[in-house]
């Protein structure tokens, strides 16, 4: 998402379409929310949903709001780079999940045998790829351990085991 260096008091005319211009009920809405924010936060965030409505094309952009709340550009343009500091806020955390279970499709195309199973009987895992899957283990570690383990196709226990032995030693 791009950020303007700072927002001006001119609306731009894709802003300015008075179909996306919120009507004077949707206005009262959002200033009357019944979150307690101070003015420039309000616009600060009201400045980002500007973005995201022409991002993803939402219907009305807030733009207008702004010179209701009475706050100058320069201190919204500070306060939507507060809140662009919070990439939480902004946008959720990337799911790794699918990427962590490309590398490990791609290491057992690459290395035929590293892994051997007989469902319901016994399992092989050779040392390189048991190596392999605990390096991935520790860049992957927000990843919670059993939906960890459920996306390389190891059990669960059997994963605990080879990060326990790796500890030890």
């Amino acid at each position: 998402m791009n950020t303007p260096a700072a927002v001006s008091d001119s609306t731009p005319s894709s802003l300015a379409d008075a179909s996306r211009a919120p009507t004077p009920s949707m206005l009262d809405a959002m200033l009357d929310a019944p979150v307690d924010l101070p003015a420039d936060v309000t616009a600060g965030l009201l400045s980002l949903y500007d973005d995201l409505a022409a991002e993803y094309g939402f219907p009305l952009t807030p733009s207008a709001a702004f010179e209701e709340l009475g706050v100058s550009p320069a201190r919204i343009a500070e306060a939507r780079a507060a809140i662009l500091e919070l990439p939480t806020l902004v946008k959720p955390p990337r799911d790794r999940r699918p990427e962590l279970a490309v590398q490990v499709i791609r290491y057992l195309k690459d290395h035929t045998g590293a892994a051997h199973v007989i469902p319901g009987v016994r399992s092989y895992y050779s040392k390189p790829y048991r190596r392999f899957l605990l390096e991935l283990r520790e860049r992957y570690s927000e990843i919670e351990h059993e939906e960890f383990a459920r996306c390389v196709c190891v059990p669960p226990e059997t994963l605990s085991r080879w990060v326990r032995k790796a500890r030890r030693s």
